[in-house]
Order: C-alpha cells, then sequence, then structure tokens
C-alpha cells in the first residue's frame, strides 16, 4: 500500500454501489472485475484500509484454488478462535469442518455484527468456488476476479466495478509514490516517468515492480533520472528477448506486460542477467 495512487472515481463507485447493494439473507455483495494487474485488489485493500472500523469481523480467502481456498479457511478459524478437527482431503471442499465453521459462524451473526469478507483472485470458477462464498445479514462480501461471470457468485443481487488500466495522471502519481521525495529527480524526470508508465501500459502491478526496480537502481545509475532511462533500454531489452518465446507471445497483453516487468525488476538481483525462466509463469499469475 506504500504505492498506493488514490483512484478516487473507482473508490467512489465501490462505495456506492455497497450502499446500494440491497440487504437480504444472502450478504450485499460487490464484485470488483478486471484484467490482471490492473489493480482490483489494491482498491478493495484501500477500501478496507478506509472502513476497516465498520465491521466487527474481516476475513480474506484467497480462492485461486482448492489449496489455496482451504489453507485461508483454517487460518480465518484460527483468526476467529474456532477449533476444528482435521478433515480428510478427499472431501469436497464445501464439507470441510474449517470451512462449514467459518460459514456458519458468519451465517448466523447478528445484523448488527457486520461482517466483511474479501473473496481474492475469484478467476478459476471452474472448481465450485461458488459453494464457499460467505453469506448472512450481517455481511459485506467483495470479489475480486478477471471474469465477469464472478458477479453471479451472490446472485442477481450483486453490484460490479470495473477495474481498467489507470489514467495517465493516475499512473503517474503511482509511480511518483515509489520514491523518496528527498531523491533529486534532475531534468526531464516528469517526462520519463510518463514514458515508463505508457510502456508499462500504466497497469498498476508492474509500475509497482518497476518502481522497485528503479529504486534500487537509483544509487548504481547515478540518480533517479538516469535510472528510469535505464530502466527504459532494460524493459525494451527483456521484451525483445521474452517476444522470441512461441508460449510468451500467445499470453494476454496485460500478463506480457507484468511478466517483461517483473523479469526486468529480477535482472537487478541476478549475477548473471538471464531471463526469468518462462516455465515457471503459470505459478505467479498476476491478479
Amino acid at each position: 500500500m506504500a504505492t498506493y495512487a488514490d483512484r478516487s472515481d473507482l473508490s467512489k463507485e465501490l462505495d456506492e454501489k455497497l450502499a446500494k447493494a440491497p440487504k437480504s439473507g444472502s450478504a450485499r455483495a460487490v464484485a470488483v472485475i478486471g484484467l490482471g494487474g490492473t489493480g482490483k485488489t489494491q482498491l478493495v485493500l484501500h477500501y478496507l484500509q478506509k472502513h476497516e472500523a465498520d465491521y466487527n469481523i474481516v476475513l480474506w480467502i484467497d480462492v485461486r484454488n482448492k489449496e489455496a481456498a482451504r489453507s485461508s479457511f483454517e487460518r480465518c478459524c484460527r483468526v476467529l478462535g474456532q477449533a476444528i478437527e482435521p478433515s480428510p482431503d478427499d472431501r469436497p471442499l464445501k464439507d470441510l469442518a474449517c470451512v462449514q465453521a467459518v460459514l456458519t459462524l458468519l451465517r448466523n451473526q447478528a445484523e448488527h455484527d457486520k461482517w466483511l469478507v474479501i473473496v481474492d483472485n475469484a478467476d478459476d470458477l471452474s472448481w465450485g468456488v461458488g459453494s464457499v462464498i460467505p453469506r448472512g445479514k450481517a455481511g459485506t462480501v467483495l470479489v475480486t476476479s478477471q471474469d465477469a461471470r464472478a458477479l453471479r457468485l451472490l446472485g442477481g443481487c450483486t453490484q460490479t466495478v470495473s477495474v481498467d488500466a489507470m489514467q495517465l495522471e493516475e499512473a503517474v502519481c503511482l509511480m511518483a509514490n515509489c520514491f523518496d521525495k528527498s531523491v533529486t529527480r534532475g531534468d526531464g524526470y516528469w517526462d520519463l516517468v510518463e514514458r515508463v508508465t505508457e510502456s508499462l501500459d500504466r497497469l498498476a502491478l508492474a509500475m509497482d515492480l518497476a518502481g522497485a526496480r528503479i529504486l534500487m537502481d537509483t544509487g548504481t545509475c547515478g540518480g533517479l533520472t538516469a535510472a528510469l532511462r535505464q530502466y527504459l533500454d532494460d524493459y525494451q531489452h527483456h521484451q525483445d528477448r521474452l517476444l522470441q518465446d512461441t508460449s510468451f507471445v500467445l499470453e494476454k497483453d496485460n500478463e506480457k506486460t507484468a511478466w517483461t516487468a517483473l523479469d526486468t525488476s529480477l535482472s537487478s538481483l541476478r549475477a548473471e542477467d538471464k531471463a526469468f525462466p518462462i516455465s515457471t509463469r503459470s505459478s505467479f499469475l498476476p491478479s
């Protein structure tokens, strides 16, 4: 959150959609939808930062796959002080003791005991994530997903906020927030920042990665302006190299950008400048 740039229009829309979401036994819900790396999770974190005091219970559940969801529910049980017995791995997730304990507790909360559950990374809906979505009249659920169908997870009452790439002013603000204000920026600083954000398609995740790399290189490059120029050169070099791999070419454009930013950033940590192994990309796809 240190490099978060407030996207005031989206924050306002999220607040308004939650206020309009009808109260029912299913909980009020908003699905935050957008491509990977556009800043969906950051938007939800910003909401939580502003409104955490409004809720008696706040839980975070990662549902990128069954294993992550199970681990999240086990952690939630510990947070809630729920003692549970281990369940066999072959049981459906919705039938596991840790899942049932959390869902039952939330469903039975009195209406004044408000709770918030963030269901993050609901990109793969095929494994039955809908069966473990919390419900209850005291509840609010925020779902982040790359799949627009995620709005159906809580039925027809779910509101939607669409998150796209940042506007130029927002992107420049996010990039500038990466750097210590005490660092001498030098001539051409703002033009270079704009060029970096445009190269990265104004994707929040990619810019966050780039900002960390540029800041780290400031000392060795002789200043922030020089580090920005070096990053632009390195990014183009890594993009050209990655595009030689057929599997990389087939990725979505936003994933290409995020992976090129990651590869460029990691190069500063390597003794030798070797491309990040493309075969491992599926384990780290941006959300």
